[in-house]
């Protein structure tokens, strides 16, 4: 997908479907991208080239278990890593960040997402508290740095 950001699909699909489980099928092994992948939607998530009985094991095991990850990409999240905003932040809250650090005021992220701005007002407290951030300013370089957003 040349012009869109997998992750951002898996969410646009998820928000409006969130009973429906998603397996991503992808090049990516990295560990930081299977981990935005989760953060966004996804269900589960095995690399091309796999056998072909694996995107069925897949298929099974996300409508048995709710979750699948192939053996390599299992690995790949198992070795250590530095926490990524979805591992420090609900997917309500990276929704949050998102549209914050893309200039949205309270009113328009409540607006979108379906929130009061108060109650929006409370998450970007939590977030900024969760992160020790300051003020908006760090979150956005925060949303930039874990690449929530485009610099």
């Amino acid at each position: 997908m040349p012009e869109l950001d997998g992750a951002d699909v898996i969410a646009a699909i998820h928000g409006r479907h969130p009973d429906i489980p998603i397996v991503v099928l992808s090049m990516h092994d990295d560990a930081e991208v299977v981990r935005h992948a989760a953060a966004s939607g996804a269900s589960g998530y095995i690399i091309k080239g796999a056998p072909p009985r694996e995107l069925e094991q897949a298929v099974l095991g996300v409508m048995r278990n709710g979750t699948y990850y192939s053996p390599a990409v299992a690995q790949r999240l198992r070795q250590s890593a530095p926490p990524t905003a979805a591992d420090e932040l609900t997917h309500r809250q990276l929704q949050i960040v998102k549209l914050i650090a893309q200039g949205h005021a309270a009113k328009q992220t409540a607006s979108e997402i379906g929130l009061s701005s108060k109650t929006v007002d409370v998450h970007r407290a939590r977030i900024m508290e969760r992160l020790n951030i300051k003020d908006i300013a760090g979150l956005m370089l925060y949303a930039v740095r874990q690449r929530l957003v485009k610099p």
